[in-house]
């Protein structure tokens, strides 16, 4: 005997698209932050002589590497973490939400077909 598949709540679908759409923007923001930051961070390593090595400002590469990642003091690390969680976030919101949406189309062709036998 198959299981009877039960409409899923409209409510928490508009719920679950409120929550995708304020993930989205504190990512968007939370990058927007990111970008400033690494611009900051490769302005002081260029124009402080406490970064040059033998009279020369580092490469781009190497403030790439060694500093606009992590930070001069490792303070991008956090924001990259929730960067992270963000993202992960948002892939399961809209997961969870094809989901809630396949069980509708479902739902859709079990009560077609329950009506249709009738």
């Amino acid at each position: 005997m198959s299981q009877k598949v039960e409409l899923p709540d409209i409510d928490e679908l508009f719920k679950m698209i409120e929550d995708i759409r304020d993930k989205s923007l504190q990512k968007g923001l939370l990058e927007i932050k990111i970008k400033a930051m690494e611009g900051d961070i490769t302005n002081e390593v260029v124009s402080n002589p406490i970064y040059k090595r033998d009279g020369k400002t580092p490469s781009q590469a190497y403030i790439d590497s060694a500093y606009k990642y992590a930070g001069i003091n490792n303070e991008m690390i956090p924001l990259r973490e929730t960067l992270v969680t963000l993202d992960i976030e948002i892939g399961y919101l809209k997961a969870k939400f094809d989901l809630l949406k396949a069980l509708i189309d479902i739902w859709k062709a079990e009560s077609y077909n329950t009506r249709s036998s009738l």
